[in-house]
């Protein structure tokens, strides 16, 4: 699901217009700072990667283990043949709560080590 947080950000926004526009100040600047420690307590490290692998080799499984073993959560994956002997794979992952520091260099260097992967880009969403 794409967009959900933006859509409840909204209904939120519209609730405390509401609260606001009725004189109720304090009830809405506590659901204000509600939202704001729900969105900052709920927000996980969100990468759109994409590989390049060689056919030859077991890529892609090694791939899904290396991002089991970081306890990421895979959503949007799709993969297409480039030529002959290439396979570009693309997901989209977040990473768990308990996981929010890791960078993309992080990543990347975790993913580099991963054999027939002639590139790897990482994208922060």
């Amino acid at each position: 699901m794409r967009g959900l947080t933006t859509a409840a950000t909204l209904w939120v926004a519209a609730c405390l217009g509401l609260a606001i526009g009725a004189g109720q100040y304090i009830v809405s600047l506590g659901g204000f700072a509600v939202a704001m420690f729900a969105l900052r307590l709920f927000k996980f490290p969100r990468f759109e990667i994409s590989f390049l692998c060689s056919q030859q080799g077991d890529c892609f499984h090694t791939i899904c283990r290396t991002l089991d073993f970081e306890e990421a959560n895979i959503s949007n994956f799709s993969s297409r043949d480039v030529d002959g002997e290439h396979t570009r794979v693309r997901f989209e992952l977040y990473l768990g709560m308990h996981r929010r520091d890791v960078s993309t260099s992080d990543l990347l260097l975790k993913l580099s080590t991963i054999p027939n992967v002639s590139s790897i880009n990482i994208d922060t969403l």
